[in-house]
């Protein structure tokens, strides 16, 4: 059982990098995903995002 589990989406066009593995030095300079800053969401928020999520997998 896998209690918790995601995934970021990252859209991408042929050669918007030079190497291919550029793109994690560009997601390390301005993204955050676990900070303080950030509220934990409800059970029912998520709930409801996965139900709207779910017609799209």
């Amino acid at each position: 059982m896998v209690p918790h589990c995601h995934v970021h989406i990252i859209p991408r066009k042929v050669g918007d990098f030079v190497e291919n593995d550029e793109i994690y030095k560009e997601i390390n300079k301005s993204t955050r995903v676990d900070n303080e800053e950030r509220a934990p969401r409800s059970l029912e928020e998520m709930a409801k995002e996965a139900a709207h999520l779910r017609q799209f997998f």
